[in-house]
């Protein structure tokens, strides 16, 4: 039995790359192909030049395969390349928020990034029109995203309150990760209809308790007395409470047409059906993990939600009440950022956890970091059983394919972890997808580096590599926004 003073220790998955053979994954060797396919070609012909120029396109081909550039190889950056240049030639990464069919009292037409994506409420089933409420609090809210690569998805949004977990005992932690790893193995059941369980931390000042500070200076500041000692000290205290940050945490619950399709024939009713059907099971879980949860979003909670993410300046109250303007009311997407109205954006992905063991507090000491305003979204997916092991048995034979290094300490971690998935999947766990990212928001350029290098720096001193989302901010940012996307 373990001991409950000791804190479990977790070794997380590292990103591994799909080896096909020769250690190399299969892009890898389409470029070596075609780079060899054309050298040969040029060296047949018995032309100098044509064999000058097949052993430079080879020489390229090889760097593209084998040079890495900010942890990637160089054939990576390629199609992020090809896409910024695309949507600048065609003008598309500037948004200028234009009005629908009934002005901007009714409808704003949403940037590219949200293509496809709208809030209305749920209806009880196929043949009533009154929506869905959850403990007499209203209708919920559901999200609707008709851009995705596969089928239609569906969202919910909960608010839960964000539980102290550095503050709680060994015993407390352990138990909570434990709870945590068992609502991941409900989601990837195979009954279950669930195809995206995500996770949204928004840390962000008030704007509130902000706008109040601000006139109460002001009033101290026009004020005779304003040049007592006393008055000195109550507006330090006015600049240093304005700054405090809200913490929300909101868990989204997403199904798919054909995620639920099974659910849908046995049962019958809509994909909204199905999707409250399983949000009130994780509203269980949550609750049995003594998670308080908060209540469930209407439409024009998700509306103000969201759109105060594009506006965070903006007080709450002064937001659109119609949840379908949840954009921006202009926008620029650049290389490295993503400006929208009043603020500036750098979104960032996880691209490497720790190779040691590691506490399950790991992520928590990253969200909590103080004086920067951002968004963290973690994203979990479930992948079918059969194809997970499918994907043990191709990196086990990657792994033990003797052209590789054997002294490779990369090539051992990625052993490490298929052994570990393999021995998880046999005693009963689910595999998932998952990702991680995090938005930072600031009112200038130079104030989002500060805080974009801040963060990055405490991200390294805690063994977590974050890269910057080059060349789709537009896109990563919506990954942040709780609707459902990001893996």
């Amino acid at each position: 039995m373990s001991d409950p003073t000791t804190p479990h220790l977790y070794r997380l998955p590292r990103n591994a790359r799909r080896i096909v053979a020769a250690g190399l994954d299969l892009r890898q060797l389409i470029i070596l192909c075609i780079g060899g396919s054309v050298f040969a070609g040029f060296t047949m012909t018995g032309s100098p030049f044509g064999v000058v120029l097949g052993a430079m396109l080879l020489v390229i081909a090889a760097v593209l395969t084998f040079v890495k550039f900010q942890g990637q190889r160089l054939h990576a950056w390629a199609p992020r390349l090809a896409g910024f240049a695309l949507q600048r030639a065609r003008n598309q990464h500037v948004y200028e928020a234009l009005p629908g069919s009934g002005g901007f009292t009714e409808h704003v037409e949403l940037p590219g990034a949200l293509y496809g994506v709208s809030v209305s409420a749920v209806i009880a089933g196929e043949h009533t029109t009154r929506p869905i409420e959850v403990d007499g609090s209203g209708p919920i809210g559901v999200i609707t995203d008709k851009g995705g690569r596969d089928s239609t998805s569906y969202t919910i949004v909960i608010e839960v309150a964000s539980p102290a977990v550095l503050l709680a005992d060994v015993a407390t932690r352990n138990g909570y990760a434990a709870a945590w790893q068992d609502l991941l193995d409900r989601v990837g059941r195979h009954d279950s209809s669930i195809a995206q369980l995500g996770i949204v931390e928004i840390t962000a000042p008030d704007a509130a308790r902000c706008n109040w500070f601000a006139s109460n200076y002001a009033a101290i500041e026009s004020d005779d007395a304003g040049r007592s000692e006393a008055s000195w000290h109550y507006r330090a205290m006015l600049a240093t409470a304005s700054n405090e940050p809200v913490h929300r945490m909101f868990v989204t619950v997403t199904v798919t047409d054909r995620s639920s399709r099974q659910s849908r024939r046995s049962i019958g009713g809509t994909a909204t059906d199905v999707l409250i059907s399983e949000g009130h099971e994780i509203v269980a879980a949550l609750r049995r993990m003594e998670i308080v949860v908060v209540g469930w979003l209407s439409p024009e909670g998700i509306g103000r939600l969201i759109r105060g993410s594009y506006d965070p300046d903006e007080h709450l109250s002064t937001l659109p009440t119609d949840p379908n303007m949840i954009g921006p009311m202009g926008a620029r997407n650049g290389w490295s950022y993503y400006v929208h109205d009043n603020s500036v954006s750098c979104t960032l992905w996880v691209a490497q956890l720790p190779s040691d063991l590691v506490e399950c507090t790991l992520l928590a000491e990253l969200m909590l970091l103080q004086g920067v305003n951002r968004r963290v979204s973690f994203a979990y997916q479930p992948v079918p059983t059969e194809l997970a092991r499918r994907q043990i048995r191709s990196q086990r034979a990657a792994d033990e394919d003797p052209r590789t290094d054997e002294a490779d300490p990369t090539r051992r971690l990625q052993a490490t972890d298929t052994a570990r998935f393999a021995q998880d999947l046999a005693a009963g766990a689910t595999a998932h997808r998952a990702a991680c990212y995090v938005s930072v928001t600031a009112s200038t350029i130079d104030e989002l580096n500060a805080h974009v290098g801040e963060l990055r720096r405490t991200a390294a001193a805690m063994g977590i590599s974050l890269q910057v989302a080059y060349g789709t901010q537009d896109t990563a940012f919506s990954w942040t926004l709780p609707i459902g996307r990001g893996v």
